[in-house]
């Protein structure tokens, strides 16, 4: 079987040139906004094929609408960041925050050349206490980019340097590491529900599929209460029409329609809207897929020698260029179906394929509900209500509670239900966060999944622990030279003999005390002689602190502290492994080796100091003099 392209645009190839159209070319994300009578309207449709029409009517300040109209089509069209429905929806909320904070201001601006970064920063502050942080960042985010869209001479100069201004993405308290996943008690409950009512939606489904086929093959193996049963089963299958039953059982001679009996009477051989919660939790559990990915998986597939299945996923997180790969899921053994994630695609294709042959979707997840039919269940938004956290307490699934607390339900959500699997994984690799990571890279899977997980913050401390051992035995391989508590009164009443015991003169030690030899975060007493080329000193700043011609003073503390909270920054940025290599050295030669020979008072005073601007501007040197492009 072979793979369909799903994207909406046209596909090259060797000898097959792109579609042109006639005359002058108008790309549809820019023709996209048009004035009518209701107001301003901009119709949309994604990549995924879901689509929708913004209408500017009903918002707030009339002046506005027709350039936001403009700019909000550029940002989602096929040039713009927002190409899918979902993220769509995300730049039309972020239109309406921001016409509706603008109206309610007591002088509100009438059109866009009116705006100014003082409205702007106003509703940055109002967003920030109103909203929780991370959203009051992505909602500001997102206004600026959609101005950064906007026709440049309809904005004041101060608001098109604002929008590019740079920061607007940085969080006051840090950068969100995600929910934690589930205990391996809270976890090994949710499977088991959900493996339960998945065997029980499969064994049900069966038997009317048995039913109908032997009623077509061998119907004198049939009871005459069977045979009827087989009779209207058989008509469901061949029409896809649900019948109905009045409440007292009987077939329906009125139109009073018993929802309950229809219900059960379309389960008998469909995967129905009711029936959509438990294989879904289960799919997201054994893929380790984010929710999205899995709730866009087609029905289009090829099985390799009956032992694996190769599906065509989406992924619009990784880029355009990127948000389309093939996976390779094992099968596994008609007993184990339940437990591999190839096996249960499989049996999820299966006990929908009546209602998608019946709807006509492309996608796996075809059910039959009440109000639409044969659907696909994601086809129209993948923002479909999903009842979790109620199934999970019709389940009596409980949360693990405090020592001698009652019961707690259990809050289900898909994000942490796959953090929760990618555990799992980790656990089982020992920790070898290498090994772990499979959806993501390793230093996405540990920053926005795993970092805030129990299991994984003890992973990660033994990591640093063993690498940060290794580093301070590098650190003492070398004797840095550190002037501590009382030293300049100690040189003042004997430079000489001070000078003599750090293996200089006077002189330079007072050039040191008078700063004259700073660097970044040490005094160098001699420059123009490096100890491992014996030229001019050009490498890093931070290979200072491993340096014989470093001298670390007093004042040198405040760059020093700051060199250590930017080193915190960097953990959270990269790899463990990475970040030991790199500066595991210098962190501890500063906390082992320099702070403790200052005093308390010392250190605290230097806490309170800032560096100038000048010394801040330096930690961009950290890796080296860049050669400038």
């Amino acid at each position: 079987m072979t793979f369909v392209d799903q994207s909406p645009l046209p596909k090259t190839g060797r000898g097959r040139p792109t579609a042109r159209p006639d005359g002058l070319y108008e790309p549809a994300w820019i023709t996209g906004s048009v004035l009518v009578q209701g107001g301003v309207r901009v119709p949309f449709t994604g990549e995924d094929g879901r689509g929708r029409t913004y209408k500017f009517g009903k918002l707030p300040l009339p002046g506005m609408h027709e350039d936001l109209a403009a700019a909000f089509a550029l940002r989602t069209g096929s040039t713009g960041g927002r190409r899918t429905l979902a993220s769509a929806n995300i730049a039309w909320q972020a239109v309406r925050t921001v016409l509706t904070f603008l109206d309610g201001l007591p002088y509100p601006p009438c059109d866009l050349p009116a705006l100014r970064r003082s409205h702007l920063e106003r509703l940055r502050r109002h967003l920030r206490l109103t909203h929780q942080e991370r959203s009051a960042i992505n909602t500001m985010v997102e206004v600026l980019q959609i101005l950064q869209k906007a026709d440049p001479a309809r904005l004041r100069p101060e608001v098109r340097a604002f929008t590019h201004q740079r920061g607007h993405h940085q969080r006051e308290h840090g950068q969100d590491g995600g929910l934690p996943g589930y205990s391996d008690r809270e976890f090994g409950q949710i499977m088991r529900a959900a493996r339960s009512r998945v065997a029980e939606i499969r064994d049900r489904i069966r038997a009317g599929e048995r039913l109908v086929a032997l009623a077509q093959t061998t119907p004198e193996e049939l009871t005459a209460e069977e045979r009827d049963e087989a009779r209207w089963l058989a008509e469901m299958a061949r029409t896809g029409e649900v019948p109905s039953r009045r409440r007292d059982g009987g077939w329906p001679r009125t139109n009073l329609v018993d929802a309950t009996a229809k219900l059960q009477a379309a389960k008998r051989l469909f995967l129905t809207s009711e029936d959509l919660l438990p294989p879904l939790v289960l799919m997201v559990a054994l893929t380790e897929r984010n929710p999205e990915t899995v709730k866009e998986l087609p029905a289009q597939h090829r099985v390799l020698e009956e032992r694996a299945v190769a599906v065509a996923t989406v992924k619009r997180r990784r880029g355009k260029a990127l948000s389309r790969m093939t996976l390779h899921w094992e099968i596994g053994t008609d007993s184990r179906r339940l437990h591999t994630p190839g096996g249960l695609y499989l049996l999820i294709h299966e006990l929908t394929a009546r209602s998608r042959a019946l709807s006509g979707t492309a996608s796996l997840w075809a059910v039959w509900s009440h109000t639409g039919g044969h659907i696909g269940a994601f086809d129209k938004s993948l923002g479909r209500v999903m009842f979790l956290s109620r199934w999970a307490a019709a389940e009596g699934l409980t949360a693990d509670a405090p020592e001698g607390a009652g019961p707690i339900p259990l809050q289900l959500r898909l994000d942490r239900l796959k953090t929760a699997a990618e555990v799992r994984r980790a656990k089982a690799t020992g920790g070898h966060m290498p090994s772990t990571a499979t959806t993501n890279t390793m230093d996405v899977s540990y920053l926005h999944y795993l970092r805030n997980d129990p299991v994984i913050q003890a992973w990660a401390e033994d990591i640093i622990d063993a690498a940060l051992a290794d580093a301070e035995q590098s650190s003492r391989t070398f004797h840095l030279r550190i002037l501590g508590v009382d030293f300049r009164d100690r040189f003042l009443a004997d430079s000489e003999t001070v000078a003599r015991e750090l293996g200089t003169t006077a002189a330079k030690v007072a050039d040191a005390l008078a700063g004259n030899l700073d660097t970044l975060v040490a005094s160098c007493l001699d420059i123009y002689h490096n100890p491992d080329t014996g030229g001019h000193c050009e490498v890093s700043f931070l290979t200072c602190l491993r340096c014989p011609n470093a001298l670390v003073l007093e004042r040198h503390l405040p760059m020093l502290y700051l060199l250590l909270d930017h080193l915190q920054t960097r953990l959270d940025q990269m790899s463990v492994q990475e970040w030991c290599r790199r500066h595991g050295v210098i962190w501890l030669i500063i906390t082992r080796l320099i702070l403790p020979r200052f005093s308390p008072a010392q250190r605290d005073a230097a806490r309170q100091t800032l560096p100038d601007q000048t010394a801040l501007d330096l930690l961009a040197l950290l890796d080296g003099p860049k050669e400038e492009a």
